[in-house]
């Protein structure tokens, strides 16, 4: 995949990636993967904050209103 990639799109990739570090995605990662190793049961959970994660760095962040909120 990443050999047919551009240079507009290995720019695109190389910016989702470095938002996933600016984020600090890797340590939810590691605490829900550590949670569902040691409780079974929150293995969905893991998923979802897998997939949260994985789309975190496409989204604009939430807008603010003047009150705050």
């Amino acid at each position: 995949m990443l050999r047919g990639l551009d240079g507009p799109e290995w720019e695109a990739l190389l910016a989702h990636e470095r938002a996933h570090n600016a984020g600090g995605h890797h340590y939810a990662l590691a605490a829900a993967g550590l949670a569902a190793h040691c409780r079974p049961a929150l293995r969905r959970v893991r998923d979802t904050v897998r997939l949260a994660a994985e789309r975190a760095p496409t989204r604009p962040p939430p807008r603010r209103s003047a009150t705050g909120g």
